[in-house]
């Protein structure tokens, strides 16, 4: 797996290392976290980088049981875990989950997130049709 460049930085894995497909995509997914000890900066994809400062910053984990495709008539299900980070009036997507993470060692990640705020992990989601549309803005 891609490891992190340098100290506090994080960079998406490519569609290889991840598995097939994102299995949350977007249309500008983050690509790159900076993590400080003052503020986090988020890079998405054909988008400005945003730099949040930490008292702006609030991290929820949102679970909820997804399907993985793997070839025709096969399919697996496995618990996606979302980590949502909504800062300035805006909200950033990536999966953190065990199976099929955007990020490498998420577990990593999320534990140096957590060194400068909360991490909030909520409750399982009820899976319904329209749940696509309520992760992305």
């Amino acid at each position: 797996m891609n490891s992190t460049p340098s100290p506090g930085v994080w960079r998406r894995l490519t569609v290889r290392e991840r598995g097939h497909f994102s299995n949350y995509p977007t249309l500008c997914p983050v690509v790159e976290l900076r993590i400080k000890p003052t503020y986090m900066e988020i890079r998405r994809r054909w988008a400005k980088p945003a730099r949040c400062s930490w008292n702006s910053v609030r991290v929820t984990i949102d679970k909820k049981e997804a399907h993985k495709s793997y070839g025709t008539y096969s399919s697996g299900k496995y618990l996606q875990r979302l980590c949502v980070i909504e800062a300035d009036g805006k909200r950033y997507t990536f999966d953190v989950s065990e199976d099929f993470p955007d990020f490498a060692n998420p577990e990593a990640l999320l534990a140096e997130i957590g060194k400068y705020t909360e991490v909030i992990e909520s409750p399982m989601l009820r899976k319904r049709w329209f749940d696509w549309w309520k992760f992305e803005q």
